[in-house]
């Protein structure tokens, strides 16, 4: 029946635990500048994972940075982090709040083909498709606030 309140259990409580996961289109932007050193041979499908920015640089221009990272292999014994981009300006801040609450976020290369973002400084950007995983309100609040923050 239109118009009826939903049942109880569509509505997530204060005290809901249950993990959420949903997938989204975010940028990794600053292709431009990782493309010749740490993602030279970026492919479809390339698993990365978001984290706080620890690197003072990056923290000076956005004190929210969240870098975007893989996993670097070839050519060495142990596997390492590599940043390869990070997220975009506009929602670094809610990013970076999801990270500090307990989400996750990790993420596939949706698109290889880098494009121009629109700020006066250029750069170039790759699509990513990122899954954000939280407790039920950690989750539905980032949904909501992406929607509002951010369209790719």
């Amino acid at each position: 029946m239109a118009g009826s309140t939903p049942d109880i259990e569509e509505i997530p409580g204060r005290n809901d635990y249950r993990i959420v996961e949903f997938s989204t289109a975010v940028a990794s932007r600053g292709f431009h500048v990782y493309r010749t050193d740490t993602w030279s041979d970026i492919q479809l499908a390339d698993q990365v994972t978001i984290q706080r920015e620890t690197s003072v640089d990056s923290l000076i221009v956005d004190r929210f940075s969240c870098a975007v990272r893989r996993l670097q292999s070839r050519g060495v014994v142990v596997p390492y982090l590599v940043t390869v981009g990070h997220v975009p300006l506009e929602i670094s801040k809610l990013c970076h709040f999801f990270l500090i609450h307990g989400g996750e976020m990790s993420g596939i290369v949706a698109d290889t083909k880098p494009r121009r973002y629109q700020v006066a400084a250029g750069g170039l950007e790759i699509k990513l498709k990122v899954t954000f995983k939280a407790v039920a309100p950690l989750a539905d609040k980032m949904k909501v606030l992406l929607r509002e923050a951010y369209d790719f």
